[in-house]
């Protein structure tokens, strides 16, 4: 079902069972709506027009871009084998490559990232030996598969190829497109590839979760994806994952009611964005390490005070932000933080400075500390501002300090 439709629903659930209900609401990029068609036939007018199914005899790709190739066009079709020669791939700039997943051992990532960086005008992957006589007759049916984007950007010189094309199409299609195309006795077709999305822009996705609260602040994360490939009108799967961490829910809770407090604290937390990128799973964690919300806001006062700070994040978006505007526009936006240096690297992070703060929540800190050990220095001072207890009902304080004694 469309991915707020869904937060909206699930939500209320976890706060019918008793569970405190929480939500998230992380921004996800690239996500698309797609209104496609795909013919195939010959250039003279009024001649035979196959026309391809979006959803039917093929399915757009992770991170595909758009494309307008009309008959007119004559874009033409190279054909990549299995796409492992890398010398088919640099004599298909400026065409549609078509590579045939039998016995392909590469992924959709590096699949797209070849066409990025050979300059190809579109991407066709044909399904030969999966779901094979399973669900359409005895053809093999293709399914959306994700992309690596930031690998892909890489390829692409850094930017998202908005204009790249990338579908998957089904056996038999695949087999009246080659008789068409590469195969045809008499005229050849030619290929109209029409593929409506957008692949550039953000959309914000949702991450409801429910919490039964322990007796430790250490986690435990119960957890499924609640979208599906397309955004339409009712559930495009069968939506069992979230159905099963709902129901867990609904039950540990009886449990615990019956039982007492649980020693861990248990999340049950249903992704959005995850088919596209795992965008849900990962910002929720991010925003609860390093420079989220707390974090940033504690950097921002000793900035007020004139102290030097740094910042470690592992989110891309969050230091490029910080780095280039002075602002941490996803999680406090509209309060600036100018001369803090932001760093992806631990050791960086560290490297001359006095005192380590450590801002992040008590389920991970633990583990936090774990990378820090290692580049830590004598004269460090290390202030913990978590709240809660660490596992084995310790204070953190003296779960670091057992840590810090035992590296």
């Amino acid at each position: 079902m469309d991915c707020i439709k869904a937060a909206v629903y699930i939500l209320p659930r976890f706060k019918s069972y008793k569970v405190n209900g929480i939500e998230s609401f992380p921004t996800c990029r690239q996500l698309f709506s797609a209104s496609i068609f795909l013919p195939v036939g010959p250039t003279a007018f009024g001649s035979e027009v196959t026309e391809f199914q979006h959803r039917i005899d093929y399915v757009i790709q992770g991170f595909s871009g758009q494309s307008e190739y009309t008959f007119q066009d004559n874009v033409p079709l190279t054909d990549l084998g299995n796409g492992s020669d890398d010398s088919l791939w640099s004599t298909a700039g400026g065409t549609i490559g078509y590579l045939r997943s039998s016995g392909s051992k590469i992924g959709n990532t590096v699949m797209f990232s070849k066409a990025a960086e050979n300059n190809l005008a579109g991407l066709i992957r044909v399904n030969k030996d999966y779901n094979c006589g399973m669900i359409e007759g005895n053809d093999c049916v293709p399914i959306f598969k994700g992309t690596g984007i930031d690998d892909v950007k890489a390829a692409n010189g850094g930017t998202i190829p908005a204009d790249l094309p990338f579908i998957a199409m089904s056996k038999d299609a695949g087999d009246i497109l080659e008789a068409a195309i590469f195969n045809s006795t008499g005229s050849q077709g030619v290929l109209e590839m029409i593929i409506d999305v957008t692949n550039d822009q953000e959309q914000t996705i949702y991450v409801p979760c429910g919490i039964i609260e322990g007796e430790s602040t250490e986690a435990i994360i119960i957890g499924a994806h609640h979208d599906t490939v397309y955004h339409g009108q009712g559930a495009v799967d069968d939506t069992s994952g979230t159905a099963s961490v709902m129901e867990m829910a609904r039950q540990l809770k009886m449990i615990v009611n019956e039982t007492g407090t649980p020693e861990r604290t248990i999340q049950f937390c249903t992704w959005g964005g995850e088919e596209e990128g795992l965008w849900g799973s990962k910002a929720y964690v991010a925003a609860n390490i390093g420079l989220g919300n707390w974090g940033t806001a504690i950097a921002r006062m000793w900035l007020a005070d004139g102290h030097h700070v740094k910042g470690w994040t592992i989110e891309q978006e969050v230091y490029e932000s910080i780095t280039m505007n002075g602002v941490n526009e996803k999680y406090l936006p509209d309060h600036p933080v100018e001369g803090m240096e932001a760093t992806m690297h631990v050791e960086e992070a560290l490297d001359g400075v006095e005192i380590v703060v450590l801002a992040v929540p008590s389920s991970v800190i633990l583990d936090v500390v774990e990378q820090i050990i290692p580049h830590l220095r004598p004269g460090h001072v290390l202030l913990d501002l978590a709240k809660g207890l660490a596992p084995g009902r310790q204070l953190i304080s003296q779960a670091i300090h057992e840590k810090l004694k035992a590296a």
